[in-house]
């Protein structure tokens, strides 16, 4: 994020407070820069070993500090589970203690995407989206998740800013008009699959766009108008180096 700007931050805050015990997580971005990710893409496309170590050395040199207490796939493929390449990547940096957990950022809409990640014992944390309006985590992710101790970190608790009150009708209105933030399409996009390649199994797939409905109602009778993104950079948690 900002070309390594918050990991500066981070570090900054993290070295201002030296008799407090501050937990420190990044994220390495795919390799092809693509999100979110597509299944089509193979470890190669995004996490090649030698990128995975690339970025964690960026990661640190950013930060300022010797070791990470979490670094995270900012993109996730349950296929790539069986790549154990990336497996041997991270526990060569936890060795050297570079590193000292490694975690995964689960795509938008796709929570099943990451139960073979979690049940395999490889991952210690998993970022997912998290809300009342999305709880589709709660049917087999966060089980899977309670059963192998894997910690859970909640993406957009606040569904990027429209639950915090902040969005009244003056507000989104004004928004609107500067171009910052979407229109009446904005919930278009996530009544359908992004690409062919991306379909999720159908139970999911109707999940997915009853949750979407539910979540449009609910802000259009605030008056409110999310942007309506549904790819790009996953948000960061309150301890990492991340947007929110």
């Amino acid at each position: 994020y900002g070309d390594g700007h918050s990991e500066k931050l981070l570090g900054q805050l993290v070295r201002a407070n030296p008799g407090k015990r501050i937990h420190t997580a990044s994220k390495i971005p795919p390799k092809n820069l693509q999100w979110p990710s597509r299944r089509e893409y193979s470890l190669d496309d995004c996490y090649p070993p030698e990128h995975i170590e690339e970025y964690v050395n960026k990661s640190l040199k950013n930060l300022g500090l010797e070791s990470l207490d979490l670094i995270q796939f900012h993109t996730w493929e349950d296929e790539w589970e069986e790549d154990h390449r990336w497996v041997k990547a991270i526990d060569d940096l936890r060795r050297r203690g570079l590193i000292r957990a490694v975690g995964i950022s689960i795509n938008r809409w796709e929570p099943w995407n990451g139960v073979r990640a979690v049940r395999s014992g490889l991952i210690d944390a998993v970022q997912v989206i998290y809300n009342i309006f999305d709880q589709n985590p709660e049917d087999d992710l966060f089980p899977a998740c309670k059963e192998m101790d894997v910690a859970v970190i909640a993406r957009v608790p606040f569904d990027e800013g429209t639950l915090t009150g902040t969005l009244t009708v003056a507000v989104t209105k004004k928004l609107i008009e500067q171009g910052i933030l979407g229109s009446a399409r904005s919930f278009r996009a996530c009544a359908r699959p992004r690409t062919s390649s991306q379909i999720s199994p159908p139970a999911m797939r109707l999940h997915s766009r009853r949750t979407c409905m539910r979540s449009s109602r609910a802000i259009a009778g605030t008056g409110c108008r999310p942007s309506g993104r549904n790819s790009g950079p996953a948000s960061g948690g309150s301890f990492g180096a991340g947007n929110s």
